[in-house]
């Protein structure tokens, strides 16, 4: 996503099936991971807890990650952003 990096994930205060994610550029996304519980690896992140970066992508420490790509997807997603035509 245009060399963009994350600088910073951390869970939402108050929803542990949400992140805050920080970009160099000063963005702040608030995404909901809810849509990704289904898959075994994010269904563990309610007590994992604390997301790690390594600025390309969001991740945990059973293996579940997000790309910033996937990120931004997600972002489409919970915006309606998307058009799919």
């Amino acid at each position: 996503m245009n060399g963009r990096k994350i600088i910073s994930a951390e869970i939402n205060d108050g929803n542990p099936n949400a992140i805050n994610v920080k970009l160099d550029n000063g963005v702040l996304l608030m995404l909901e991971l809810t849509p990704k519980l289904h898959d075994p690896r994010f269904a563990e992140i309610q007590t994992l807890h604390l997301p790690r970066t390594d600025g390309s992508r969001v991740y945990w420490t059973n293996g579940a990650s997000l790309s910033l790509d996937e990120l931004m997807a997600l972002l489409m997603d919970e915006t309606g952003s998307e058009n799919n035509t």
